[in-house]
């Protein structure tokens, strides 16, 4: 089975699950199913996962009649190994773990892509005051990226560098900051001249007044995706999979559902190539 194959069979892609609400628990009996276990990358503070997800996680107990918890991962590996290793039954990827995953299981391994948000983007920020106006002013300068295996605060970004011709050779110094968050406060503090976050969190430090200013935006990226892993049974997959996308589908409605579609198998090609521009030039250098 091809890579676009794998993906549009198994995936609907992104974001979601978590730790129990507060609305009535699901009722434990001696018989009762054990808990979903929901693992999700650390792309910010566990408090604002947990903030995003809790409402989610009580609407899908609601529908399967199951209590599902919430794990916010150490790094961006630890869902793809908790998910292979049985550990975890739901996991929050980036399009970076799905294609990790495909590598691996070229035959899908019995993961299952369940839902998909839509694409986004990925930018290259200043300070407001910067002299920078195009990238081909970073060389020499120090950067910030958020995590390594993230598409939108390294992959893409990277790109973007190259293709105006900066390398990280050509940097004075950069940096793998984790999350996208700190990557925004260290360049507003001066700490770094330039950094790398997704364009929806560039919006919220460049609007007027804002203390950043993008210096460009990558095309459309392909989105995290929420993916069942071999320990979940096909009727429980395909189960979350509509209440995912058909919201309506699990009677009440959370105060935050967010909007899921079916993947995009070009999107994910885009991804794709993202990771083989940059792995193929500094496939000597390994990660951080």
């Amino acid at each position: 089975m091809d890579r676009r194959g794998w993906f549009a069979a198994l995936c609907l892609t992104l974001a979601l699950v978590g730790c129990r609400g507060e609305e009535a628990p699901v009722a434990e009996s001696a018989g009762a199913e054990p808990p979903l276990t929901f693992a999700v990358l650390p792309y910010t503070s566990p408090s604002r996962i947990a903030q995003r997800f809790q409402p989610l996680a009580a609407y899908l107990e609601a529908g399967l009649g199951r209590r599902v918890e919430l794990h916010v991962s150490r790094d961006y590996a630890e869902p793809l190994r908790m998910l292979a290793e049985g550990r975890a039954d739901l996991a929050y990827l980036g399009a970076t773990g799905l294609i990790r995953l495909e590598r691996r299981y070229p035959d899908g391994g019995g993961f299952r892509p369940l839902a998909a948000e839509a694409g986004y983007r990925a930018a290259v920020v200043v300070r407001r005051d910067s002299p920078h106006e195009a990238l081909t002013d970073l060389g020499d300068e120090t950067f910030a990226f958020g995590a390594y295996r993230s598409l939108s605060s390294h992959y893409a970004p990277r790109r973007l560098l190259a293709d105006a011709g900066v390398h990280l050779a050509d940097l004075a110094d950069y940096e793998f900051l984790h999350r996208q968050g700190r990557v925004a406060r260290s360049v507003i503090h001066g700490d770094y001249a330039a950094g790398a976050v997704n364009a929806a969190l560039a919006a919220r430090f460049t609007e007027e007044g804002g203390e950043l200013r993008v210096l460009a935006e990558s095309g459309p990226l392909p989105p995290p995706a929420v993916v069942a892993g071999p320990a979940l049974s096909r009727g429980q997959a395909e189960r979350v999979a509509r209440l995912l996308r058909e919201p309506l589908a699990g009677g009440r409605i959370p105060a935050y559902v967010p909007h899921f579609r079916a993947p995009d198998a070009d999107l994910m090609e885009v991804g794709r190539d993202h990771l083989r521009a940059v792995e193929r030039p500094c496939s000597g250098e390994g990660e951080p």
